[in-house]
């Protein structure tokens, strides 16, 4: 993932990322420490990487709201306006942002680092400290090679493989290398000369805003104003630099409503792009939307099992901290495209939970066990520690699922391009957070606000339900019911069924009946199960999942596997 790189080892590092044509690099010279940049080369007047006589400021990825700060602070240039910012407000100034972004501030005179990640830490930031050294860098790979020419070792996180074994990402601050660490979501390290210690800026809460007696027409309109004002920052940033609009669709409520209300608001120049299964309701619903708002649309089928195939290469460009079943196919689909004029990547990511809920009852929210995870086989492996950091179940889920999960997916993504969702906006977040669930449940206030602000977006099949958003619960019901139920009596009559190769995910019907493929993942597991120096529960627990667990739980394993040959 291209970024930045500092360190206070002399040793030479290239800082490649997988796509270095993309990128340019830069380099900012110092006596004490290694300052080095590998960025995409797009929104470049946003990522600050320059000096004065008294800092050295990096920002990577895009602020959208960077004019807005220029104005307030009064600054000709954004490197005066963090100055002033970092002067005036201290050191969390960087919680006015708003976007995609992490970066480093660097005092000469105190010599110290402070260095952060994004609210809800989709711009990782990593790093490696001991005895007052230490490496800091967007990219682990950044900070293996620096440690392989130092000779300095480094060791297997077996807890941390656990993670991948069951939630298929990283649940924690963790990576599978013990040494090196994550920079929590919404939080910043400060390295001075004796020590590095981390420090909590943003935290999620469900009571930010006081909505208790806001009726849920007040909500919708609330709602309203401030989704228009996430997609306002995104799609301007877009005209600033002149780019195009990159916008991605599926079948459900969340991308649709990033493309269908940056329509209304007048961004029409869009570049549509929909991955899937040929045939399934992704692809039919996307064809419908871009069809009826006259768009450009990119299809890529996903009927080719050979991406099954790319496990190294997806491997290293996300340090093996998600599962490659769950992000190989949107990376087949953007190594076919010339993003050469195209601005950010507009998402629709985690809205069905931010203005939804990961719930399915009100009357339950308390925390007792790990949910949401894709494996259970090992569930009791993981720390339960960790389940103590949370006040409920939604906020467990909103960020472990959530925020560490699915925004894993950004780690391939900025490979290509920056990305954004409205839905992360952090003034929409916090404010759909602090509304009671008895209203978000079942997406009650998602089709209430669909219906009273854009009814015609209601008119296209919600993948979800396989009806309308309109339809009625009866409706909805009876449409299920003739898809899924035939499956649903099996089930409940003990009838194995079998797996077809039309649904979302065809991982099982590939591996089942694809020779090549079965061939690739066994042979891939049989060389490398024995070759790495973990513990004999950690290696009896992966063959215990490969060998009885679905084509998903085993590709939860190739991928440890192929982290520990990438790195060990």
């Amino acid at each position: 993932m291209p970024g930045f790189y500092i360190s206070t080892y002399r040793t030479h590092n290239e800082i490649d990322n997988y796509y270095n044509e993309k990128c340019i690099k830069n380099e900012i010279k110092n006596n004490k420490y290694v300052i080095k940049r590998n960025t995409l080369n797009r929104f470049l007047d946003d990522k600050v990487f320059s000096e004065n006589e008294k800092y050295i400021i990096i920002v990577e990825g895009v602020i959208l709201n960077k004019k807005d700060l220029i104005q307030k602070y009064n600054k000709k240039t954004f490197f005066d306006t963090i100055v002033h910012m970092f002067e005036e407000v201290g050191e969390s100034f960087f919680k006015e942002f708003r976007g995609s972004f992490s970066g480093a501030l660097y005092s000469k005179k105190d010599d110290y680092w402070i260095i952060y990640t994004n609210h809800v830490g989709d711009t990782p930031v990593f790093y490696y400290y001991n005895d007052n050294n230490f490496i800091v860098g967007s990219e682990i790979n950044y900070i293996v090679e620096t440690l392989k020419k130092e000779n300095i070792n480094f060791n297997i996180n077996e807890q941390s493989i656990y993670s991948i074994l069951t939630y298929s990402f990283m649940i924690d601050d963790q990576t599978l290398i013990k040494e090196i660490k994550k920079i929590d979501l919404g939080s910043y390290i400060k390295i001075t000369k004796n020590q590095l210690k981390e420090f909590k800026y943003f935290e999620l809460t469900d009571d930010r805003y006081d909505v208790k007696d806001m009726s849920i027409d007040e909500l919708v309109e609330q709602i309203d104003i401030k989704f228009k004002n996430a997609i306002n920052l995104e799609y301007s940033k877009d005209i600033e630099y002149g780019y195009q609009h990159f916008n991605e669709l599926s079948g459900g409520l969340d991308s649709r409503m990033t493309l269908w209300v940056a329509h209304e608001l007048g961004y029409k120049n869009n570049l549509v792009v929909t991955y899937s299964k040929s045939g399934y309701y992704d692809q039919k619903i996307a064809e419908e939307i871009t069809s009826y708002l006259q768009y450009n649309w990119i299809f890529k089928s996903l009927d080719d099992p050979n991406i099954i195939f790319d496990l190294d290469e997806n491997v290293k460009m996300n340090f093996g901290l998600n599962c490659y079943f769950n992000v190989t196919k949107s990376n087949a689909t953007y190594k076919l495209i010339n993003f050469d004029n195209i601005g950010i990547c507009h998402t629709g990511q985690i809205g069905d939970v931010v203005l939804g809920t990961f719930l399915n009852s009100v009357e339950n929210n308390k925390l007792s066990t790990f949910k949401y995870a894709e494996s259970y086989k090992l569930i009791d492996r993981l720390d339960k520690n960790i389940l103590e950091k949370y006040k409920n179940e939604e906020l467990f889920a909103m960020n472990v699922r959530a925020l560490r999960g699915a925004l894993n997916s950004h780690i391939i993504r900025k490979n290509y391009f920056e990305t954004t969702s409205p839905f992360l906006d952090i003034d929409f977040l916090e404010f759909c957070m602090s509304i009671p669930l008895e209203y978000r449940i079942n997406h009650k206030l998602y089709k209430q606000w669909m219906k009273k602000k854009y009814p015609k977006a209601c008119d296209f099949i919600w993948e979800k339900t396989k009806s309308k958003v309109n339809a009625s619960d009866f409706r909805v019901f009876i449409n299920k019911a003739i898809i899924l139920g035939p499956k649903k009596i099996a089930r409940i009559m003990g009838v194995k069924t079998k797996v077809k190769p039309n649904s979302m995910n065809p991982y099982d019907y590939w591996y089942q009946n694809n020779t090549h493929i079965k061939q690739f993942m066994d042979t891939y597991y049989k060389n490398e199960i024995n070759n790495y120096k973990i513990s004999k529960r950690l290696r009896e627990d992966m063959i215990y999942l490969y060998n009885e667990g679905n084509a998903l739980e085993k590709s939860q394993v190739l991928t440890v596997l192929s982290t520990l040959k990438l790195y060990f």
